[in-house]
Protein backbone atom coordinates (compact mmCIF):
# COMPACT_ATOMS: atom_id res chain seq x y z
CA UNK A 1 0.00 0.00 0.00
CA UNK A 2 1.47 3.34 -1.10
CA UNK A 3 2.77 5.74 1.53
CA UNK A 4 1.92 9.36 0.86
CA UNK A 5 3.20 12.49 2.59
CA UNK A 6 1.38 15.81 2.27
CA UNK A 7 3.51 18.88 3.02
CA UNK A 8 2.65 22.58 3.24
CA UNK A 9 4.78 25.63 4.05
CA UNK A 10 4.29 28.62 6.32
CA UNK A 11 6.38 31.75 6.70
CA UNK A 12 7.77 34.46 4.45
CA UNK A 13 11.46 35.20 4.03
CA UNK A 14 12.11 38.78 5.13
CA UNK A 15 8.91 38.96 7.18
CA UNK A 16 8.80 36.02 9.59
CA UNK A 17 11.58 34.86 11.94
CA UNK A 18 11.19 31.25 10.83
CA UNK A 19 10.07 29.24 7.84
CA UNK A 20 8.28 25.92 8.24
CA UNK A 21 7.53 22.96 6.03
CA UNK A 22 5.25 20.50 7.80
CA UNK A 23 2.73 17.79 7.15
CA UNK A 24 1.65 14.22 7.64
CA UNK A 25 2.78 10.76 6.49
CA UNK A 26 0.18 8.03 5.99
CA UNK A 27 -1.16 5.22 3.84
CA UNK A 28 -3.00 6.08 0.64
CA UNK A 29 -6.12 4.18 1.72
CA UNK A 30 -6.26 6.14 4.98
CA UNK A 31 -5.89 9.41 3.09
CA UNK A 32 -8.82 8.49 0.83
CA UNK A 33 -11.06 7.90 3.86
CA UNK A 34 -9.80 11.10 5.46
CA UNK A 35 -10.60 13.11 2.32
CA UNK A 36 -14.18 11.86 2.21
CA UNK A 37 -14.78 12.77 5.86
CA UNK A 38 -12.99 16.15 5.59
CA UNK A 39 -15.03 17.13 2.52
CA UNK A 40 -18.25 16.19 4.28
CA UNK A 41 -17.31 18.26 7.32
CA UNK A 42 -16.46 21.32 5.22
CA UNK A 43 -19.91 21.11 3.62
CA UNK A 44 -21.72 20.99 6.94
CA UNK A 45 -23.46 24.25 7.81
CA UNK A 46 -22.01 26.79 8.08
CA UNK A 47 -20.06 25.50 5.08
CA UNK A 48 -16.73 26.54 3.61
CA UNK A 49 -15.25 25.72 0.20
CA UNK A 50 -11.77 24.98 1.60
CA UNK A 51 -9.84 25.30 4.84
CA UNK A 52 -6.89 27.58 5.55
CA UNK A 53 -5.67 27.99 9.10
CA UNK A 54 -4.61 31.63 8.63
CA UNK A 55 -8.12 32.51 7.48
CA UNK A 56 -9.67 30.67 10.42
CA UNK A 57 -7.38 32.45 12.88
CA UNK A 58 -8.12 35.94 11.51
CA UNK A 59 -11.76 35.29 10.57
CA UNK A 60 -10.97 36.16 6.97
CA UNK A 61 -11.46 34.50 3.59
CA UNK A 62 -13.85 31.56 3.96
CA UNK A 63 -14.39 32.54 7.61
CA UNK A 64 -15.23 36.17 6.93
CA UNK A 65 -18.19 37.41 9.01
CA UNK A 66 -18.17 34.21 11.08
CA UNK A 67 -18.73 34.24 14.82
CA UNK A 68 -15.89 32.96 16.97
CA UNK A 69 -18.06 30.15 18.35
CA UNK A 70 -18.96 28.90 14.85
CA UNK A 71 -15.31 29.09 13.78
CA UNK A 72 -14.23 27.09 16.83
CA UNK A 73 -16.84 24.39 16.16
CA UNK A 74 -15.64 24.07 12.57
CA UNK A 75 -12.03 23.84 13.78
CA UNK A 76 -12.89 21.16 16.33
CA UNK A 77 -14.64 19.20 13.63
CA UNK A 78 -11.54 19.37 11.42
CA UNK A 79 -9.36 18.14 14.26
CA UNK A 80 -11.79 15.28 14.94
CA UNK A 81 -11.53 14.16 11.31
CA UNK A 82 -7.73 13.99 11.60
CA UNK A 83 -8.05 12.07 14.86
CA UNK A 84 -10.56 9.65 13.31
CA UNK A 85 -8.19 8.90 10.42
CA UNK A 86 -4.79 9.58 11.99
CA UNK A 87 -1.72 9.58 9.74
CA UNK A 88 1.23 7.48 10.86
CA UNK A 89 3.46 10.46 11.66
CA UNK A 90 3.63 14.23 11.62
CA UNK A 91 6.86 15.80 10.36
CA UNK A 92 8.36 19.27 10.08
CA UNK A 93 11.47 21.16 9.10
CA UNK A 94 11.73 24.57 10.76
CA UNK A 95 14.40 27.01 9.55
CA UNK A 96 15.77 29.97 11.48
CA UNK A 97 15.62 32.65 8.76
CA UNK A 98 18.16 34.97 10.39
CA UNK A 99 20.64 32.09 10.55
CA UNK A 100 19.91 31.16 6.95
CA UNK A 101 20.51 34.74 5.81
CA UNK A 102 23.88 34.83 7.59
CA UNK A 103 24.99 31.67 5.86
CA UNK A 104 23.59 32.03 2.36
CA UNK A 105 26.11 34.63 1.15
CA UNK A 106 29.03 32.37 2.01
CA UNK A 107 27.59 28.90 1.56
CA UNK A 108 24.93 28.74 -1.13
CA UNK A 109 25.34 29.30 -4.83
CA UNK A 110 22.50 30.98 -6.73
CA UNK A 111 20.91 29.16 -8.40
CA UNK A 112 21.50 26.07 -6.31
CA UNK A 113 19.67 23.09 -4.82
CA UNK A 114 19.40 24.68 -1.36
CA UNK A 115 19.69 28.40 -2.16
CA UNK A 116 16.34 29.31 -0.55
CA UNK A 117 14.74 28.18 2.74
CA UNK A 118 11.98 26.44 0.79
CA UNK A 119 14.46 24.41 -1.24
CA UNK A 120 16.55 23.49 1.79
CA UNK A 121 13.49 22.56 3.84
CA UNK A 122 11.91 20.49 1.09
CA UNK A 123 15.05 18.35 0.73
CA UNK A 124 15.21 17.85 4.50
CA UNK A 125 11.54 16.83 4.65
CA UNK A 126 11.90 14.50 1.67
CA UNK A 127 14.78 12.66 3.32
CA UNK A 128 12.94 12.57 6.67
CA UNK A 129 9.87 10.98 5.11
CA UNK A 130 12.07 8.40 3.39
CA UNK A 131 13.85 7.51 6.63
CA UNK A 132 10.49 7.02 8.34
CA UNK A 133 9.39 4.65 5.57
CA UNK A 134 12.67 2.72 5.71
CA UNK A 135 12.40 2.44 9.50
CA UNK A 136 8.99 0.81 9.03
CA UNK A 137 10.61 -1.94 6.98
CA UNK A 138 9.13 -0.83 3.67
CA UNK A 139 11.22 -0.57 0.51
CA UNK A 140 8.39 0.80 -1.62
CA UNK A 141 8.69 4.09 -3.46
CA UNK A 142 6.74 6.84 -1.72
CA UNK A 143 4.70 9.79 -2.95
CA UNK A 144 5.34 13.27 -1.56
CA UNK A 145 2.86 15.99 -2.43
CA UNK A 146 3.63 19.64 -1.70
CA UNK A 147 1.27 22.59 -1.84
CA UNK A 148 1.39 24.35 -5.18
CA UNK A 149 4.45 26.57 -5.64
CA UNK A 150 4.71 28.63 -8.81
CA UNK A 151 8.23 29.88 -8.06
CA UNK A 152 9.93 27.03 -6.24
CA UNK A 153 8.32 23.97 -7.81
CA UNK A 154 10.29 24.37 -11.07
CA UNK A 155 13.53 24.94 -9.16
CA UNK A 156 13.02 21.89 -6.96
CA UNK A 157 12.15 19.77 -9.99
CA UNK A 158 15.29 21.01 -11.76
CA UNK A 159 17.68 19.84 -9.06
CA UNK A 160 15.77 16.84 -7.72
CA UNK A 161 16.75 14.28 -10.41
CA UNK A 162 20.42 15.10 -9.87
CA UNK A 163 20.19 14.58 -6.12
CA UNK A 164 18.15 11.37 -6.44
CA UNK A 165 20.53 9.87 -8.99
CA UNK A 166 23.56 10.97 -7.01
CA UNK A 167 22.36 9.21 -3.86
CA UNK A 168 22.19 5.91 -5.73
CA UNK A 169 25.96 6.16 -6.35
CA UNK A 170 27.29 7.18 -2.93
CA UNK A 171 29.27 4.72 -0.85
CA UNK A 172 27.30 5.21 2.36
CA UNK A 173 24.62 2.50 2.44
CA UNK A 174 22.24 4.55 4.59
CA UNK A 175 22.24 7.42 2.09
CA UNK A 176 22.09 5.03 -0.85
CA UNK A 177 18.97 3.41 0.60
CA UNK A 178 17.14 6.75 0.29
CA UNK A 179 17.30 6.55 -3.50
CA UNK A 180 15.22 3.35 -3.45
CA UNK A 181 12.20 4.95 -1.77
CA UNK A 182 12.43 8.57 -2.89
CA UNK A 183 9.54 9.56 -5.16
CA UNK A 184 10.15 9.51 -8.88
CA UNK A 185 9.35 13.22 -8.77
CA UNK A 186 7.91 15.44 -6.01
CA UNK A 187 4.37 16.52 -6.85
CA UNK A 188 2.75 19.93 -6.38
CA UNK A 189 -1.00 20.38 -6.05
CA UNK A 190 -3.45 23.13 -5.09
CA UNK A 191 -4.45 22.78 -1.43
CA UNK A 192 -7.90 24.16 -2.23
CA UNK A 193 -8.61 20.94 -4.11
CA UNK A 194 -6.36 18.29 -2.53
CA UNK A 195 -7.83 17.96 0.94
CA UNK A 196 -4.93 16.37 2.89
CA UNK A 197 -2.90 19.48 2.09
CA UNK A 198 -5.43 21.51 4.08
CA UNK A 199 -4.60 19.44 7.16
CA UNK A 200 -0.89 20.02 6.46
CA UNK A 201 -1.62 23.76 6.21
CA UNK A 202 -3.05 23.64 9.74
CA UNK A 203 0.05 21.90 11.08
CA UNK A 204 2.53 24.22 9.35
CA UNK A 205 0.73 27.30 10.68
CA UNK A 206 0.73 25.90 14.22
CA UNK A 207 4.46 25.21 14.11
CA UNK A 208 5.22 28.67 12.76
CA UNK A 209 3.28 30.28 15.58
CA UNK A 210 4.79 28.04 18.24
CA UNK A 211 8.43 28.36 17.14
CA UNK A 212 8.05 32.10 16.55
CA UNK A 213 7.05 32.47 20.19
CA UNK A 214 3.49 33.58 19.45
CA UNK A 215 0.95 32.31 21.95
CA UNK A 216 -2.42 31.75 20.33
CA UNK A 217 -5.83 30.46 21.33
CA UNK A 218 -5.28 27.45 19.10
CA UNK A 219 -2.60 25.62 21.06
CA UNK A 220 -5.20 23.02 21.99
CA UNK A 221 -5.04 21.71 18.41
CA UNK A 222 -1.43 20.61 18.81
CA UNK A 223 -2.27 18.91 22.10
CA UNK A 224 -5.20 17.07 20.54
CA UNK A 225 -3.19 15.88 17.54
CA UNK A 226 -0.20 14.83 19.64
CA UNK A 227 -2.45 12.39 21.48
CA UNK A 228 -3.13 10.31 18.36
CA UNK A 229 0.05 10.44 16.27
CA UNK A 230 3.78 10.62 16.97
CA UNK A 231 6.04 13.33 15.70
CA UNK A 232 8.69 11.92 13.38
CA UNK A 233 12.12 11.69 14.95
CA UNK A 234 13.41 13.08 11.65
CA UNK A 235 11.70 16.40 12.27
CA UNK A 236 14.27 19.12 12.74
CA UNK A 237 14.88 22.76 13.63
CA UNK A 238 17.68 24.17 11.47
CA UNK A 239 19.67 26.64 13.53
CA UNK A 240 22.96 28.09 12.24
CA UNK A 241 24.92 25.39 14.08
CA UNK A 242 22.71 22.66 12.66
CA UNK A 243 23.07 24.03 9.13
CA UNK A 244 26.87 24.14 9.57
CA UNK A 245 26.89 20.47 10.57
CA UNK A 246 24.59 19.55 7.71
CA UNK A 247 26.82 21.30 5.20
CA UNK A 248 29.92 19.63 6.65
CA UNK A 249 28.31 16.21 6.20
CA UNK A 250 27.26 17.06 2.64
CA UNK A 251 30.90 17.75 1.73
CA UNK A 252 31.77 14.22 2.76
CA UNK A 253 29.45 12.85 0.06
CA UNK A 254 31.42 12.27 -3.12
CA UNK A 255 29.64 11.84 -6.47
CA UNK A 256 31.35 10.13 -9.43
CA UNK A 257 33.01 12.76 -11.69
CA UNK A 258 31.15 11.51 -14.76
CA UNK A 259 27.82 12.19 -13.02
CA UNK A 260 28.88 15.71 -12.06
CA UNK A 261 29.90 16.44 -15.66
CA UNK A 262 26.55 15.15 -16.92
CA UNK A 263 24.60 17.28 -14.42
CA UNK A 264 26.55 20.43 -15.28
CA UNK A 265 25.84 19.91 -18.98
CA UNK A 266 22.18 18.98 -18.49
CA UNK A 267 21.50 21.94 -16.22
CA UNK A 268 23.22 24.37 -18.54
CA UNK A 269 25.36 25.65 -15.67
CA UNK A 270 28.97 25.16 -16.82
CA UNK A 271 30.30 27.39 -14.03
CA UNK A 272 28.24 25.79 -11.29
CA UNK A 273 30.11 24.13 -8.46
CA UNK A 274 29.52 23.69 -4.78
CA UNK A 275 31.33 26.30 -2.76
CA UNK A 276 34.05 25.15 -0.49
CA UNK A 277 33.15 25.23 3.15
CA UNK A 278 34.09 28.47 4.86
CA UNK A 279 34.89 30.10 1.53
CA UNK A 280 35.17 33.85 1.85
CA UNK A 281 32.66 36.06 0.12
CA UNK A 282 34.29 37.57 -3.00
CA UNK A 283 34.91 41.33 -2.98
Amino acid sequence: MAIQAYIDDSGVKGTDPIFVLAGFIGKAEQWAEFSTAWKQHLRESPSIAYFKMAEAAKLGGEFRFWKHADRDRKLRGCVEVIKRYPPQHAIHCTIDLDAFKKRESRSYEKPGPVSHPYLLGSHVVLSGVCYEVLDSGSQDQIEVIFDQQLIFAPRLKLWYPMIREGLSHVKDETLRSLSRVLPADPMFRDDKHLLPLQAADMLAWLFRMAFSGHRTEFEWIGIELASVMPMSRYSTILTEERMDRQEAMSHEVQFPPELVRKWVNNLGLPRWKRRKRNAKKPH
